[in-house]
This record gives structure tokens, sequence and C-alpha cells, in this order.
């Protein structure tokens, strides 16, 4: 299986449920031979390979004067399970496709045209493969393909070439989202903000994300990571704020890390200092080991709410965290501290 530079790590995957098209299709019993009806298109999530879970959507006319449309739907687990899910639907519009389709882009799902040859192999390579695997496949599952391609055919390990592939781990990349508060146009929203950053936050110590102080500076850090095992599907981001306390120089940058689907809620927020543990010994007076190890970090930061995936999110994301991403961070924390003290009107 070829993966990209985006390919994600094993990682055990939620089946999920099929999105509704909002067509109200029938489900009904299947009284047709499989060669009375010839598929018209097919289509699968753009991501399959790197996300390791394939979607496909299979369209299919009879071929008699009525032709009416049915739609097959199969959920194939190309690195650990095989087939899960298959499923079939009489009676739906012509037009189903383009409505999986508009409701994949509500859900920020892409979907892309199927050859029939590759929804076959992987349809039937994920039977093989959960049989190899031990894996129950579901009656409903089994039904369905049978409805759709007739009498099996002997299945061998020519349907395996894509099944069982374990990507490298995806390398993090520098972007400009999520960022949650970026819903204002550029220049002249931007001074607003500034402002209201200066007059409402700058004297409470509150945390102020970076790009919500300086949003014109292109090189804001989002630092984009896929789940695993650990933390369920998806894309993560995770984009940095500092102390609004324009008298504090504790050196500590804040992580917070969010889902691309949703970026308005904090799954994680990450404390991480980049000077020596002496310095944040002196910076709170002493105490704990555990107290000075936190702020020099990564660590998740006390106080603060997590969600129940935030240790998942900070064992993926700290191992990124290296000399050159510290050295970007340091550079932003002193630029955030002196435009900071520039409105507020202090000296710098």
């Amino acid at each position: 299986m070829t993966h990209g530079s985006n390919g994600s790590p094993s990682r055990r995957k939620k089946a999920g449920k099929f999105q509704s098209t909002g067509s109200g299709p029938r489900t009904g019993r299947i009284t047709t031979a499989a060669s009375e009806w010839e598929t018209v298109q097919a289509c699968i999530n753009s991501d399959w390979e790197t996300q390791g879970l394939a979607t496909i959507h299979l369209l299919q006319r009879q071929r008699n004067a009525l032709g009416q449309f049915r739609l097959a739907r199969f959920l194939v687990d190309v690195q650990d399970d095989g087939l899960k899910e298959a499923s079939l639907d009489l009676g739906v519009p012509p037009n189903t496709m383009d409505l999986i389709v508009e409701t994949s882009q509500k859900h920020r799902v892409a979907v892309t045209p199927c050859p029939t040859d590759l929804v076959h192999q992987l349809v039937l390579g994920g039977i093989v493969w959960a049989r190899l695997q031990e894996t129950r496949i579901p009656a409903e599952a089994l039904s369905t393909v049978d409805a759709v391609w007739g009498k099996m055919p002997d299945l061998g390990d020519s349907q395996l070439g894509m099944f069982g592939q374990r990507a490298d781990p995806r390398v993090p990349v520098d972007g400009d989202l999520p960022l949650p508060s970026q819903k204002r146009a550029k220049a002249k929203s931007a001074s607003k903000a500034r402002r209201r950053v200066g007059r409402s936050r700058q004297m409470t110590g509150a945390i102020i994300p970076f790009h919500e102080l300086l949003p014109d500076v292109k090189d804001g850090l989002t630092l984009m990571v896929e789940g695993d095992h650990d933390v369920p599907d998806g894309t993560y981001g995770f984009y940095e704020g500092y102390c609004g306390d324009i008298d504090c120089d504790c050196r500590i940058i804040y992580l917070f890390g969010v889902s691309v689907r949703r970026p308005q809620s904090i799954l994680a927020s990450i404390t991480l200092g980049f000077e020596s543990e002496t310095f944040y010994r002196e910076w709170i007076g002493g105490g704990p080991d555990d107290w000075v190890q936190s702020l020099k970090g990564p660590d998740l930061m006390a106080m603060a709410p997590q969600s129940s995936i935030a240790a998942g999110l900070l064992r993926l994301v700290s191992p990124y965290l290296d000399e050159r991403r510290l050295n970007r961070f340091k550079q932003h924390y002193f630029l955030f501290k002196r435009v900071l003290a520039q409105q507020s009107g202090a000296p710098e």
C-alpha cells in the first residue's frame, strides 16, 4: 500500500456509522440477481490510505425498464479488521451520490471517485483479511457482498496487497489552521483585536494566543498531528500562547491542542519552559521537584481543565518539540512580550 508523507500510525479505529444522505432510502430484501444490476458510480474517502479506513459507496442501476437505483456501502479497515460493515439500500434517488458528496463536505470529509476494480479489491480483500485475523464479519455485510457480486469467487492472497501495511507516524507540519479566533477580517479587525487584548487581558495574567495578539505574523506555529490508538482518529493542531501579564517573565510556552473538526474546544493545555530547571526553581521560590519539572515540561498544565485525551495528545506532540521548534517559540515569546509592553505603554 502506498502512503504519502502524511501517513498515520497504526491505531485501533472506530468503525462509526455510515452518514445518512438525507434521501431516506428504503432497505429491503434482495430479490434480484447481481447480474441484473450495473454499477453507475463509486466513491471513497480520499484519505483512506493514510487513515487506514475506507468508506465506499457504490451506486447501481437495475438493467430493466424501471431502472431503479440501489446503494451499497462498505466499511473496510485495511490495517486491522478487514471488512467491518456493509449494507444495501433499495430505491434510492438517481442523485444519491451527489447527496453523499454534499453531506461529506459538511462534515469536512473529502471523497473521490473510485474505480470499481479498487472497490472489488478492497471489499473482497477485506473478507480475506478478516478471516486471516479471525475477525467476525457481520452476516449483513456478507449478504450485501453476495447481492452485489453474486457467488463469491475463490479468494486468495492476490487481494491482500493493500492490507496490513503500517504507515510511519505522520511527522507534524507547520500550518495556519486551526486557529480558533481567526474569524475576523485581516487589517482593520486585527487592529481592533490588538486593542481588545491590550485593554482587557494584559494585566490579568491570562494566557493569550500568539496569533490573537500578532495576527499578521505568518509563521505562527500550528503543529499538526494525527490521532492513534489512544486518541480518536482525526487531525489535531497545537497553537501557542503566552502569559498576558506585562510584569511576568516566566519564559514558559503554552500549547493548546484542538481538533481540526472543533477548533473552538481546547482538548489539552501544555506547558513548555525553554530555560533550565534551576531558572524555574528560583522563579517559583523553591517548591517540589515535580513542580519544577512540570514547568520545564512538556507537561499538562496544572490547574487547567483537560479533556480525556489530553495525555494522549501530550504524548503525540512531545517528540516533535525539538530544539528547532523551541528556538522559534523563544523568538515568539520575546516578540510577544515586546508588543505587549508597547501596547500598554510600559517600558520594554
